[in-house]
């Protein structure tokens, strides 16, 4: 969950550098160092603990920053806490090499062993220093670096893409590549690396994306690819979508802020993608894959497995298919019970979530037909899926994520219209009406948007607590079970959701005086179970907050403070119902002084197990 940037070229490798880093920081923030070599080889590493503009700052008092040959990191700690000592690069004793990594060595203790029992010692607890040690070992067996990065590819298991420097061989910067993302650009100013595209937006419009087992070699004027047999491979250019870089605040206090407002565009902007009038449009599935009597298994982690959830009720409910939702981190190692003919969808805004991508190499080798619904634009999850059904939310730097989950649930609304279309469901009448009701969403929530002064006020009511539950049933579970997630994302309050009827099979022994208790009430269907369970936390003494899309009078005694949530028709619910939710966990953080857009242990690309 690293970002790596590496820079040779004509300008200054350190501006280039610290620039792409602070584009990643997304991915880690809690180091960053940056590695530098001159035209003789000599190599000189800089880091500094907590954001990358710390290590700015601390280059701004190093006179040596002309240098023209670079790598640099920004870290989320896995092997050893979060200090200088522990932050990338990494280098071999002689600082003869220097290295960043993004990925996690799985044999690390191992290589370390043996490694210590030929006389290296280790001033880290990472694994990315052994790994440094390992390149300078085979490089000292081999002599070129070529042949010593080959024989690391085969050696070390997990995932990683590395950038190293060699004091040996000056002016060039050399990339391994295993299951972590790499991709490499070439500009009017020399060449620049990174572990997203994101990083590279600004100084080259067009990338190549590195595959496994890959090594890459560049200089100043341009780079090769090599197999490990150090076989030449072609390149192959990919153009970077337009507007991927360089978001700005606006305005906004936060970009979490500024993301919520933007999901009314976000969401007109899928809608115009997915259909045209009252037809769908750019959802390139053959009707031939599926088939009413097969089961679709959609796989994500997080906040992407929430929006799954209300994508497959979407599913069965439009297009009457039996849709299961899986985790990621734990189907990828369940025995498959599915028939060949079953459908795969993954989940991911990053496109780069180490679990999700692994579930996705399993089900194509099972011979699955796969479908992603991906936010980024050549990810690894975007380039090895059958289709790929773009979320569309654009650049979302906040940790915690708001609109690409309204998209992503979005999306799945026209893929279940898609497959009721398909199966014979849906006539094209019905067709047009779905999507007319789609349409009044981006104004219903940028409505709501400009008058939701009262759930600040709300706010400020609720951050001192200690302990919250959120309770809801059907599709207003699976809306809790996001909003539970944003609350303690960005707010560190302990959370938890359950399905309201459940609470009482024994945890409700925890509401006690003063606890806040959440309520979700918009299934009418369901509504009256759910205020009887509210009831039942109210008399043990819990503050009660509803938010709802029924009328206020229906809660008057149970509901201590009410927000009053826009309705839609059911099935677009969801979409609608998590706005106000998102806010409330806002100005929760807000109120106790949180990091909204960064918070503590947490990267927004998890692109490690």
């Amino acid at each position: 969950m690293c970002g790596i940037v590496g820079y040779i070229g004509s300008k200054s490798a350190a501006n280039v550098i610290v620039s792409g880093l602070r584009s990643l920081e997304y991915r880690g923030y809690d180091s960053a160092g940056i590695a530098l070599q001159n035209s003789s080889g000599n190599i000189s590493v800089f880091k500094e603990t907590g954001s990358v503009e710390n290590l700015e700052k601390k280059l701004s008092n190093v006179c040596m920053l002309n240098q023209q040959c670079g790598i640099g990191h920004t870290r989320w700690a896995t092997h050893g806490e979060a200090n200088e000592q522990n932050a990338h690069p990494h280098y071999s004793d002689d600082m003869s090499v220097a290295i960043v990594h993004n990925g996690i060595i799985e044999n690390h203790a191992e290589l370390k062993s043996k490694l210590q029992k030929i006389g290296y010692s280790f001033y880290s607890s990472t694994d990315t220093e052994i790994l440094a040690k390992l390149i300078h070992y085979y490089l000292g067996k081999y002599k070129k670096p070529m042949d010593a990065l080959a024989r690391v590819c085969l050696r070390a298991t997990g995932s990683f893409a590395v950038c190293i420097l060699f004091e040996c061989s000056p002016n060039t910067i050399y990339c391994i590549k295993k299951d972590s993302p790499l991709v490499v650009g070439k500009g009017t100013n020399g060449v620049y690396i990174a572990s997203d595209a994101l990083a590279l937006s600004q100084h080259a419009r067009e990338v190549v994306y590195i595959n496994n087992m890959e090594i890459v070699c560049a200089n100043a004027n341009d780079f090769n690819i090599y197999t490990i047999d150090q076989e030449i491979k072609e390149k192959k250019f990919e153009r970077i979508e337009q507007g991927l870089g360089g978001s700005q605040k606006n305005g906004y206090s936060h970009f979490m802020l500024k993301e919520i407002y933007e999901q009314p565009d976000v969401l007109k902007r899928v809608i115009c993608h997915y259909s045209n009038g009252g037809r769908l449009k750019n959802i390139p599935i053959n009707c031939k894959d599926i088939c009413s009597n097969q089961q679709i298994n959609i796989v994500a982690c997080g906040s992407a497995f929430n929006a799954a959830l209300a994508g497959a009720k979407m599913i069965e409910d439009i297009a009457g298919i039996q849709t299961k939702v899986h985790l990621a981190s734990e189907w990828r190692y369940e025995t498959d019970c599915s028939r060949k003919s079953d459908l795969f969808v993954f989940v991911s805004q990053s496109g780069e979530t180490a679990d999700t991508i692994s579930c996705l190499r399993k089900a194509k080798n099972l011979g699955h037909k796969t479908i992603s619904i991906v936010n980024v634009f050549g990810s690894t999850l975007w380039r090895e899926s059958d289709v790929v059904l773009p979320v569309l939310a654009g650049t979302e730097v906040a940790v915690a994520t708001t609109k690409a989950y309204t998209a992503q649930i979005l999306v799945f609304h026209f893929l279940a219209l898609k497959i009721a279309k398909c199966n014979g469901i849906l006539t094209n009448c019905k067709l047009k009406s779905c999507i007319f009701k789609l349409r009044k969403i981006p104004k219903l929530i940028k409505n709501y948007l400009s008058s939701s002064q009262n759930i600040q006020k709300l706010a400020q009511t609720c951050y001192t607590k200690n302990s919250v539950f959120f309770l809801g049933r059907l599709s207003d579970y699976n809306i809790c079970k996001e909003a539970n997630l944003k609350f303690k994302e960005i707010s560190y309050i302990h959370s938890e959701e359950y399905a309201a009827g459940e609470l009482k099979h024994g945890s409700i022994s925890l509401v006690e005086n003063g606890t806040l208790v959440v309520g979700v009430v918009c299934d009418e269907a369901v509504s009256e179970k759910t205020i009887s369970n509210l009831a039942e936390v109210k008399t043990r003494g819990a503050l009660v907050v509803v938010f709802s899309s029924l009328p206020k009078g229906r809660f008057s005694l149970v509901a201590d403070e009410f927000v009053s949530i826009p309705k839609c028709s059911k099935n677009l619910q969801p979409i609608v119902s998590i706005v106000p939710l998102q806010l409330f966990s806002y100005y929760v953080a807000l109120a106790r002084g949180c990091n909204i857009d960064k918070p503590r242990n947490l990267a927004k690309s998890v692109t490690v197990e």
